[in-house]
């Protein structure tokens, strides 16, 4: 520890981010937890964007996160991958949650992407109930945002004749 000439302790100890700690199988799942649970979680998403979910190579960074993590959040159809099996066996962490997530459409359009935001909502109240109740209103908000982003669009395709 240090002081510098103001008479402030200066230190350099590691600080643990407070909140849940949340990792996601992809950067949709990590937008949507890191979108509902704000400053209440912290998110470490596995997958970059513009990477196969099946072809992605694990990296000893993502091992750690899980290892660490209170929850794992995929899609359902990640559940079979290889590489997020290994993920998990390596991670060798007995009180990870581990949510799959199912949405029988593409998560791209806002109906779907709404009712991914509320399957994560829910999931997230589930397991921190002291804070439920800010995960639901967030996720009430951004799903109205969605589907209002959607209507949007609609609106633009109808006008230009296009279905």
């Amino acid at each position: 520890m240090l002081i510098n000439g103001g008479g402030t302790l200066l230190g350099c100890a590691e600080k643990t981010p407070p909140g849940l700690k949340v990792v996601t199988g992809t950067s949709l799942i990590a937008n949507i937890v890191q979108d509902i649970g704000d400053n209440k979680v912290v998110v470490r998403n596995v997958i970059p964007p513009g990477s196969c979910p099946g072809h992605y190579d694990i990296k000893p960074g993502d091992i750690e996160n899980l290892a660490g993590g209170d929850i794992f959040f995929i899609h359902h159809w990640q559940q079979g991958y290889e590489n997020i099996k290994g993920l998990i066996s390596a991670a060798d962490n007995p009180d990870l949650i581990i949510k799959a997530i199912t949405v029988k459409g593409d998560w791209m359009a806002p109906p779907f992407q709404a009712e991914a935001t509320d399957k994560i909502a829910a999931a997230l109240s589930e397991i921190d109930p002291a804070n439920s109740t800010y995960y639901q209103e967030r996720a009430e908000k951004r799903r109205q945002e969605i589907l209002a982003k959607g209507e949007e669009i609609r609106a633009k395709l109808e006008a230009a004749k296009v279905n």
